[in-house]
């Protein structure tokens, strides 16, 4: 960071002054400094050459912050690049599955079911197979037995172990 503060600002062309933002964002972003980075990142949120790089930070750091819904509207902006589809897929499933977890902890089990049935979509259950676990709660808590039962199934055939399943 001490080199951005040698920098002439005035002196720097309008592609320079773009590229000069966007490094001195990540600069800060890597640094731990996130609202800093932040500030930078939106001065180049529009931007044809940083502009998918900023709303891709920005969406990360809302993600981290577990704002899920400003979190998906940066990341809607870079969808479609091939440099980002692996880690948006991922934050797209932990987000369905954190959102999920807030439905079924205050006992919103339709919106719950919702949730969870999005992050199977997603191939969340590679990750967190527990997924079909608490979806089947949700199901067996809204009197759908027959749909409980199977999400029960694929989460025993995931966990063999785990006896919590056994009531299919």
């Amino acid at each position: 960071l001490q080199y951005f503060d040698k920098v002439d600002e005035n002196a720097l062309t309008y592609e320079q002054t773009e590229k000069y933002t966007f490094q001195k964002g990540y600069a800060y972003f890597t640094a731990g400094d996130k609202k800093t980075a932040a500030d930078y990142f939106n001065k180049v949120i529009n931007s044809k050459v940083y502009g998918t790089q900023a709303n891709y930070y920005l969406g990360f750091m809302q993600y981290e912050g577990n704002n899920y819904q400003e979190a998906n509207k940066y990341f809607q902006k870079v969808e479609g690049e091939e440099k980002y589809s692996d880690k948006l897929s991922y934050f797209k499933a932990d987000m369905a599955f954190k959102t999920a977890e807030c439905y079924r902890m205050t006992e919103r089990y339709r919106e719950a079911n919702e949730w969870y049935d999005r992050a199977v979509l997603l191939d969340y259950f590679e990750i967190a197979p527990e997924v079909y676990f608490y979806n089947g709660e949700m199901l067996r808590m809204m009197d759908e037995f027959e749909k409980a039962v199977k999400s029960y199934q694929e989460y025993q055939k995931l966990v063999p172990g785990d006896t919590r399943a056994d009531i299919a």
